[in-house]
């Protein structure tokens, strides 16, 4: 065989891996089970790589006193199965288990494949307020809290009427453009140890223009931002589409 015409092989399988994973990547999106994950954008330019929004998901940080796992030596740099489920009155997916083999799923049940980055040591806080008309809203943080009882609170909610973030109001405090809030005061805290999981799923960049990243990042605390995921049999994962207050990008 020439070197001319191994030059010629090497560069076809080149080219047909490169169309493959295109294909496979689409096939996934169009045909992929889809579902929403909840997101947090950080970080959102990359010098190296170009504009993109980083993404963070409420299923990338996962306190071990939460889910079920299949056993307890876990790894930093590991490959395991989060197994998701969500309440049918809910509309984002949750960890609610961590399996090292592909485990046999429930109807209500999804996998994702990813990798264990590290785990680490964590103060949860569990808060009690109680808003001006009177009701007591009650708000879990996976962090040590730095508010106390006391503080008067700013009460951030999402279009569900769920509690998106919550922080202690300041003088003169003007509440975002067709953002809904609740005033309060915290009431009671509570605050336990636990073990916190980061894992990442291979869906946490994603690529736009600056102006885009920009808007997603400002969502951090400004809009409800979440992903419409598109998972294959095998648990890996694709986003599909961006959502910002419920509009697609």
């Amino acid at each position: 065989m020439s070197q001319k015409l191994k030059f010629y092989i090497v560069v076809a399988m080149q080219i047909s891996f490169i169309l493959g994973m295109v294909i496979f990547h689409q096939l996934t999106i169009v045909s992929g089970q889809k579902i929403f994950l909840k997101a947090t954008p950080v970080d959102p330019l990359d010098l190296f790589r170009g504009y993109y929004a980083h993404i963070n998901y409420d299923i990338s940080r996962v306190l071990i006193s939460q889910i079920n796992i299949d056993r307890e030596d876990l790894r930093n740099g590991e490959y395991i199965y989060a197994i998701l489920t969500k309440n049918p009155e809910e509309k984002f997916y949750k960890v609610s288990a961590i399996s090292h083999k592909k485990p046999s799923l429930k109807a209500s049940e999804v996998i994702v494949r990813g990798r264990i980055q590290y785990f680490h040591n964590k103060t949860t806080s569990k808060i009690w307020m109680q808003t001006e008309e009177g009701k007591v809203r009650e708000r879990e943080e996976p962090w040590k809290s730095y508010l106390r009882p006391g503080d008067e609170v700013v009460i951030f909610l999402a279009e569900d009427g769920q509690i998106r973030y919550v922080s202690r109001k300041e003088k003169n405090f003007v509440p975002p453009k067709n953002q809904k809030v609740e005033y309060g005061k915290v009431i009671r805290i509570e605050e336990k140890k636990d073990m916190e999981l980061n894992i990442k799923y291979g869906i946490e960049s994603y690529f736009a223009k600056e102006t885009k990243t920009l808007e997603i990042s400002r969502a951090r605390r400004e809009a409800d931002l979440y992903a419409e995921i598109s998972l294959s049999k095998e648990g890996r994962a694709l986003i599909s589409r961006i959502f910002l207050n419920g509009e697609p990008l």
